[in-house]
């Protein structure tokens, strides 16, 4: 597919480069889901048209100088250079972007955050590197792009970015790195929660949460974010939802995780993480409990225990021997059926056997009151 996006864009006269990640995972030797191109000597409208050929152009940003295009199920980002980022104030948001086609690749490479993310290769297979990219990769030392200071001051958001990437990759930062990070770690506070919430999601996910607490703490980011009580808990867990597992490791003992805005499934399994043994077992969710049940298996045995043994047991009144309809049948009506309900799981949960506690015994004698009644 790539053979056939390069052929098309030099067709029309541009001159078409891979550029970011897509050519580090080339170095590292890894497969890149994500390719992004950078295209010279054409605007983006006459972008657009030539790869709608291909596929489907799904967004064009123009502010930015970047077009979004599914083709053959794959989706790929094109961009113009870029010569110039203008912050306008602290969000995020608040900068303007200056984009020129006939830039060169020399201008849009020099903009970028890191030397690893800061090479190209060019259609015919040959790699720019402008700031000794290669040799930081194979050092395994994650550089800067000039300037540190410069580089997190235009986009706060890199101080994580750069976290994330050593996670994933087992680099080290260099000194250089290390120090601007901790300096300029307040200015995550004007970062947003969502892009901070995928930083923290791409390490959890394909990176080595050790490392990952370890620079948090060492370049202050982690107190600076989420407040003095933040004391994660750090286990490389295999499981189907390793965000969601490393997300309660994180914030269990402490910390306000809000800074990440967490999702609502996040919050809830947080939440029961930390009250499951003040609130009855049965009135937690069964799979949220089955996802706990990872969580605690690295941290605390006898929860882990505590809620193995409940999941063999019912859980709602829907799990119940005892319907609610049969219940209905025997006479029991509105709230009283719940009540039952509860008292069973209770007692369930508490070690009773269901048909020897107080309210199996009375759910067997008034059946046995209506079989009388109903032979009269």
């Amino acid at each position: 597919m790539i053979i056939e996006i390069n052929k098309a864009i030099e067709k029309v006269g541009g001159e078409i480069f891979q550029v970011g990640g897509c050519v580090r995972d080339q170095i590292l030797g890894k497969q890149s889901k994500d390719i992004d191109f950078l295209v010279r000597k054409l605007t983006l409208k006459k972008i657009a048209d030539t790869i709608s050929k291909l596929g489907k152009v799904t967004e064009c940003g123009e502010s930015f100088g970047v077009i979004k295009a599914t083709i053959q199920g794959e989706e790929f980002d094109f961009a113009i250079p870029r010569i110039k980022e203008t912050k306008t104030g602290n969000s995020h948001t608040d900068f303007a972007i200056e984009c020129d086609p006939f830039a060169s690749i020399e201008d849009d490479l020099g903009r970028r955050d890191f030397t690893c993310n800061s090479l190209a290769k060019d259609s015919s297979g040959n790699i720019i590197d402008l700031f000794d990219g290669i040799n930081h990769i194979k050092q395994g030392i994650l550089h800067a792009v000039g300037n540190a200071d410069d580089r997190f001051q235009e986009d706060p958001l890199r101080i994580l970015r750069g976290i994330q990437f050593a996670s994933r990759f087992n680099f080290l930062l260099h000194r250089d790195v290390l120090i601007s990070m901790f300096n300029n770690r307040h200015l995550l506070h004007h970062v947003s929660g969502e892009r901070i919430h995928e930083e923290f999601k791409k390490a959890w996910e394909k990176g080595d949460v050790k490392v990952l607490r370890n620079l948090i703490n060492v370049t202050g980011v982690g107190y600076e974010l989420f407040g003095r009580a933040f004391t994660p808990h750090v286990h490389n867990v295999e499981h189907k939802d390793k965000v969601l597992i490393n997300f309660i490791l994180f914030f269990l003992e402490g910390g306000d995780s809000g800074a990440l805005k967490p999702t609502n499934e996040m919050v809830e399994h947080l939440d029961a993480a930390k009250r499951i043994e003040n609130i009855p077992i049965f009135k937690h969710k069964r799979h949220v409990l089955e996802n706990l049940l990872h969580v605690f298996k690295v941290i605390d045995k006898n929860k882990f225990d505590l809620i193995e043994k409940s999941l063999e047991l019912p859980l709602s009144p829907k799990e119940l021997a005892v319907s609610g309809n049969e219940l209905k049948k025997m006479g029991f009506e509105g709230k009283r059926i719940g009540e039952i309900q509860r008292g069973l799981l209770h007692e369930i949960h508490c070690g009773n056997d269901e048909y020897e506690s107080v309210w199996g015994k009375i759910i067997n004698e008034h059946r046995n009151l209506m079989k009388r009644l109903s032979c009269i």
